[in-house]
């Protein structure tokens, strides 16, 4: 199937593009990560579903601008961020490496604010696919992977980008925003938070202490704050963070 349909590639990438740019429907973003599953292996193609995916962002972008975009578009942004998931899976390092990756972060930061189990569920996903992007294999790390976790690094420090997931995901535990996959696999509230840990504790303790205080008294007191911190900070085990 591959070898059938390599040669044709840009020119059906083209077409959906295309396509999306004159009717923003989610199937052409459904189909660009089929595209992606089929030819992100390849090194020769990369640059081509790079191309795809910049192409779909901007779109994307201009069409979720707001909580109320997001509300009317709630498949777009489902497979949307299913679709850069899909892409750091296979082929992450030229999104790693592009400015693009904090606008896409930006972007689900308003997404956890929609009230649509699927979609929250797929900003969530894609969350935690790239903060875990450059985790180390059970062979352990390799200079490409060690690379690749000093670019999420510097994307999640930004001041736009790790703060605000961070306290989008705080509001959500304490019901102010929505909250439908707290602790479930592939994508959910504690799993992003379990993930920012492994890759910069110091940080996320640091928006965690600049959140919580602005949390209404009545959701948590100073000394259950205070707990919290200490307990997320000393948590070993994934499932004992998440008890926290």
């Amino acid at each position: 199937c591959n070898v059938h349909f390599a040669p044709m590639l840009p020119k059906m990438i083209a077409h959906l593009v295309q396509s999306f740019s004159k009717a923003p429907h989610c199937s052409f973003l459904y189909a660009g990560s089929i595209c992606i599953t089929e030819f992100g292996n390849v090194r020769e193609y990369v640059p081509v579903l790079f191309d795809m995916i910049q192409n779909f962002s901007g779109i994307v972008f201009q069409n979720l601008q707001s909580i109320e975009q997001f509300t009317a578009n709630p498949d777009m942004v489902e497979e949307y961020f299913y679709l850069v998931a899909r892409f750091i899976s296979y082929c992450p390092d030229p999104l790693l490496q592009s400015p693009m990756l904090a606008s896409v972060l930006q972007c689900g930061v308003i997404g956890l604010r929609l009230e649509h189990r699927e979609a929250h569920q797929g900003v969530l996903h894609c969350f935690e696919k790239v903060i875990s992007a450059g985790d180390p294999t059970p062979d352990g790390w390799t200079p490409q992977l060690a690379e690749q976790r000093e670019l999420v690094r510097q994307v999640i420090s930004q001041p736009l980008v790790g703060k605000p997931i961070v306290e989008g995901i705080l509001r959500s535990l304490t019901g102010e925003l929505p909250a439908y996959a707290v602790d479930e696999s592939h994508g959910s509230l504690t799993g992003v938070l379990w993930r920012l840990n492994a890759l910069c504790p110091e940080q996320l303790h640091a928006w965690c202490g600049a959140v919580l205080p602005s949390l209404p008294a009545p959701i948590a007191s100073a000394q259950e704050k205070a707990e919290f911190l200490r307990l997320i900070s000393n948590s070993v085990t994934q499932d004992a963070f998440s008890d926290a």
